[in-house]
């Protein structure tokens, strides 16, 4: 029995999805705000914006999700420098301000990407070519 298996996906150079870092802590006031400006940005963007929420133990130790998974969210948080909440990131960019991601998400939104990717499988052999190659 043979089997052929083609298969060809292909990403527009033209459109760029945005990876949000949202640090937190369920006793932070100020970070009811930052949660609802991020549900609207993820509401308008969709698919094109993914967000990770990184729970951090201050001001409450006692958060659920940092005691979930503490060496995580501390390797998360150690990454950045983080020292306070809301800190927001954009695409490994930490934020000055968390009102400016909205700003930010669509600045990379409208930017070409870096690379496209096209692939082709063909007995297990993987082809990726990258913009600028011919």
């Amino acid at each position: 029995m043979y089997f052929y298996i083609h298969i060809v996906v292909g990403f527009s150079a033209t459109r760029q999805a945005a990876f949000v870092e949202r640090f937190t802590n369920t006793s932070c006031g100020p970070c009811l705000p930052a949660g609802i400006m991020m549900e609207g940005l993820t509401h308008d963007y969709g698919p094109e914006t993914a967000v990770l929420q990184v729970h951090v133990n201050w001001p409450s130790p006692f958060d659920p999700f940092y005691l979930y998974c503490t060496a995580d969210n501390q390797s998360r948080w150690d990454h950045y420098g983080v020292t306070g909440v809301p800190t927001l990131c954009v695409d490994g960019k930490k934020l000055p301000s968390w009102s400016s991601t909205g700003f930010e998400v669509a600045s990379r939104l409208g930017a070409t990407a870096p690379l496209t990717i096209d692939t082709t499988l063909r007995e297990r052999a993987v082809t990726a070519r990258s913009v600028g190659d011919s």
